[in-house]
């Protein structure tokens, strides 16, 4: 259950084109009220003028919920930009300009739940050594249920890449350049509502499906029926609230 405290923090529909490291940080969490569409110059080189150009403070015990950052300019984003917002849930970074992330791009959102990076130009999703682990970028959201990464540049899939998102619900990789699918890339993945890779450079067999299905130890594919998860439909990115007033319980949606 949600309190009063949630704040949805948006800087949408600019011009910008990078976020400065301390931006972010948690005593700063909630400081992006609805920023959106305020056409922001491009990001000062110095943090402190940053700061004071594009935010105001607000009550400091406020945690930040959603963040959209969408729509800018953004080519490449710091290294652990939202390590210190632990309660975000929501975060929308599509529309931008990136290219790359870093490994740890997403490090310490245990509670996020959906995550957009489409309309983007990345060609990879990093691996790499942390903590002399090997880890994947989306290693941290363990509690994450939709990934959209449609419309980028993606060739190839780590096998690997989903190996800590259990909880994973609908998945969007439709309108890249990805020239395989290798099954075991979902061997983790098993409550998949949604797989969408329309529009990528090879094309499945029904053995394919059945296979990729298989591994995630979901029902026989069948074409004929509507559990058959493999569609062309987009991933869902509102984020449901539940709210009591008094007695009264509400739930509200956000889109």
């Amino acid at each position: 259950m949600t309190t009063a405290t949630n704040e949805i923090l948006s800087i949408s529909n600019n011009i910008l084109t990078s976020l400065p490291q301390e931006i972010l940080d948690e005593e700063d969490s909630n400081i992006f009220e609805d920023l959106g569409a305020s056409k922001f110059l491009p990001t000062p080189t110095n943090n402190s003028e940053a700061k004071d150009s594009i935010v105001q403070k607000n009550d400091m015990n406020n945690q930040s919920t959603i963040e959209n950052i969408g729509n800018n300019n953004l080519t490449s984003l710091p290294q652990n930009i939202f390590s210190e917002l632990k309660s975000l849930r929501r975060l929308k970074l599509d529309t931008n300009k990136l290219t790359s992330l870093e490994l740890n791009t997403f490090h310490n959102l245990y509670n996020l739940e959906i995550l957009s990076i489409s309309n983007n130009n990345l060609t990879t999703l990093p691996q790499g050594i942390i903590d002399e682990e090997e880890s994947n970028i989306f290693d941290d959201l363990v509690n994450l249920r939709v990934l959209d990464i449609h419309n980028n540049n993606l060739t190839d899939l780590p096998t690997y890449i989903f190996f800590e998102n259990y909880a994973l619900q609908f998945l969007c990789l439709q309108s890249n350049n990805l020239n395989e699918l290798k099954p075991e890339v979902f061997d983790y993945v098993m409550q998949l509502h949604l797989l969408n890779i329309k529009d990528n450079k090879f094309s499945l067999t029904d053995d394919d499906k059945k296979l990729i299905l298989n591994n995630m130890q979901q029902q026989s594919y069948d074409e004929s029926t509507p559990y058959n998860i493999i569609r062309n439909e987009q991933c869902p990115l509102s984020l449901e609230y539940e709210i009591q007033i008094g007695s009264f319980h509400f739930n509200i949606r956000i889109p």
